[in-house]
């Protein structure tokens, strides 16, 4: 991690959200999980982030979703 950088993760699970939340909180100035209600669309303000990583996501959406996604990103 670079002193500067600043991490944002987003899932559709609340378990997951809270568990990462948990292991996160000792870099809680810099890394912060959000819960996604499953849209297309990222909680936070567009043109904010320099750098989108998505993990077994992709594949489990439609061709249509799919492009929505990397739209967003």
């Amino acid at each position: 991690m670079l002193p500067s950088t600043t991490y944002i993760g987003c899932d559709v699970s609340p378990v997951m959200v809270s568990l990462a939340a948990r292991r996160l909180e000792a870099y809680r100035e810099r890394g912060r999980v959000l819960y996604s209600d499953g849209t297309a669309h990222f909680p936070i303000t567009s043109h904010s982030v320099d750098h989108v990583v998505c993990n077994y996501v992709l594949d489990l959406l439609s061709d249509g979703d799919i492009l929505t996604v990397l739209a967003e990103a």
